[in-house]
């Protein structure tokens, strides 16, 4: 997929989220539009040390259950213009309003830069909401499905889907300073919403794999050609490979023993 492809699509899907958006909004869905205030991330007060784990006994707020339903998806191009730096949409209730609630989750990041390279477009594209964005904000899970829970401690300082889209902006910003414009929107009204959006971002996945292709390929490594169970055929690093997967299979087992205790 050429460069110039890649954007048109990536333009394409950003105007039919937008479009999304407005027909949610004439259904009368409680469409609420913040803008941003980034600061520095280093400033930010979002950044804060102590624990990342919200038990379920301390949950004022779980978003994207599996029986609530969540997806989460990045959509990255060089150039979007219909992409508003700063912008956060809301769709759904707020924190404040949602004691004691589980609620589905649809969260899209938007993102344009004339200078992103390829490989940073691709980060962006598998970006993992960081564990530590706000405190008393806890990711359960992230990438294609994203399971969160609230704390009341920060539900009572105020966290609320600005706060937690403004600190997003802030550390997409500082860890991509080629990002020039950095929109968020949240979904939280209905099942059927959030599952809408997600068609929406089924190309997303599919122009993932491609890029991923494309940039092994530059690398002289044809991923085509690797195969479940680790049959990676004369790739020098097989062993390593085979190592992580072991690493990253049983820390997987161990974690989610771990969340469902919690």
């Amino acid at each position: 997929m050429s460069e110039i492809n890649e954007a048109i699509e990536f333009n394409e899907i950003s105007k039919s989220i937008f479009n999304y958006v407005n027909k949610l909004d004439g259904l009368k869905k409680n469409v609420r539009r913040y803008q941003a205030t980034v600061r520095p991330f280093e400033a930010d007060s979002s950044k804060k040390s102590g624990s990342t784990i919200v038990l379920r006994s301390d949950t004022f707020l779980e978003l994207g259950s599996p029986a609530a339903g969540s997806m989460s998806f990045v959509v990255c191009s060089a150039s979007d213009d219909s992409i508003n730096d700063g912008e956060i949409i809301v769709i759904g209730s707020e924190v404040a309003e949602s004691e004691n609630k589980q609620m589905p989750l649809g969260l899209v990041i938007l993102i344009a830069g004339r200078a992103l390279t390829e490989e940073d477009r691709f980060a962006l594209l598998n970006y993992s909401i960081p564990a530590d964005l706000c405190e008393g904000f806890m990711i359960k899970s992230t990438l294609e499905n994203i399971w969160c829970r609230i704390s009341y401690e920060a539900a009572a300082k105020g966290l609320s889907f600005q706060r937690i889209g403004e600190a997003l902006i802030s550390r997409i910003k500082a860890e991509f300073p080629p990002a020039e414009a950095v929109s968020i929107l949240f979904v939280t009204s209905e099942k059927q919403d959030v599952l809408g959006l997600k068609e929406l971002g089924e190309p997303v996945s599919q122009m993932v794999k491609e890029m991923k292709r494309k940039i092994w390929e530059e690398r002289g490594v044809d991923i085509s050609q690797c195969k479940p169970g680790g049959h990676c055929g004369a790739c020098e690093e097989k062993d390593v490979c085979q190592e992580v997967k072991k690493i990253s299979g049983a820390y997987q087992k161990e974690a989610g023993k771990n969340h469902e205790k919690l």
